[in-house]
């Protein structure tokens, strides 16, 4: 990795600036959203008897993978799953924004540093990290596995890594699984059938 330039450097100053007034909305962590406060007691319930529906929860089927994250968390750490869950959806919403402008960078040329900032400007890229919800964590691994599809490696072991991000999306929030489609341009070098092997083997890993 070769030393940064004077604007490159400029602009990570500038990006990194900007991330702390965003974060300004962050804090102090308190539950705001009805459907995050449903989830987080669902999972503070599901601590105490086990992970599955109950009349608490909201929408189990839907995320199952948000309130294993939140039960796990929470009998490690002992912290509030309300607190899990706001941190949680604040810290994806950042990872969103750094994967989304490794990706864009990697498909179009642009500049690192400007894809970073432009991608911060978008209103879902930050909002959707001051509440606690399902929606910033399924985007995040998914954004994930679509940086690491942009170009994929020779070797069909490569395909494993993608494919357990958007599986990741999924058990997050089930519905990631419809945006599925945009993955299969990504596969594509030139050979159909390669193409369709290749949207086999990550489908079945997904």
């Amino acid at each position: 990795m070769g030393t940064r330039t004077r604007s490159e450097k400029i602009l990570l100053l500038v990006f990194v600036l900007l991330c702390g007034y965003f974060a300004i909305g962050v804090f102090p962590l308190a539950p705001v959203f009805g459907d995050g406060i449903d989830t987080a007691n669902g999972a503070t319930e599901m601590a105490r008897n086990g992970i599955g529906p109950t009349p608490v929860a909201y929408r189990f089927s839907q995320a199952p993978g948000v309130y294993a994250a939140l039960v796990i968390l929470h009998k490690v750490t002992g912290a509030d799953t309300h607190n899990i869950f706001l941190t949680l959806s604040a810290l994806a919403a950042l990872i969103l924004i750094l994967v989304s402008a490794l990706f864009i960078a990697r498909l179009t040329g642009a500049p690192l540093g400007l894809a970073r900032i432009v991608i911060l400007h978008f209103q879902e890229s930050t909002a959707v990290g001051y509440y606690a919800n399902s929606n910033i964590l399924a985007g995040a691994a998914f954004a994930a596995g679509l940086y690491m599809t942009a170009k994929p490696p020779e070797r069909w072991l490569g395909l494993l890594w993608p494919g357990v991000l958007f599986g990741l999306a999924a058990f997050f929030r089930v519905d990631a699984l419809l945006l599925t489609p945009v993955v299969v341009p990504l596969l594509y070098r030139g050979h159909l059938r390669d193409l369709v092997e290749r949207t086999l083997t990550m489908g079945l890993v997904t």
